[in-house]
């Protein structure tokens, strides 16, 4: 796993956390959060997963 995915894996799991803790104390506002942040590092990790397939394939210039 390279840097970005890392970076991007650990916010979806910060983002998932937040989401759960929303749930436990019935606060929609966490739970909101957490489910932006959850996607926003999916999406993030799967264009880092984009990027280095690109790179692999030797058509980066």
């Amino acid at each position: 796993m390279k840097k970005n995915q890392t970076k991007c894996t650990s916010k979806a799991m910060k983002g998932k956390g937040n989401e759960v803790a929303g749930k436990v104390v019935r606060i929609q506002e966490p739970r909101y959060e957490g489910n932006a942040e959850n996607a926003h590092g999916k999406i993030e990790a799967a264009f880092a997963d984009l990027k280095n397939e690109y790179k692999k394939s030797g058509q980066e210039k």
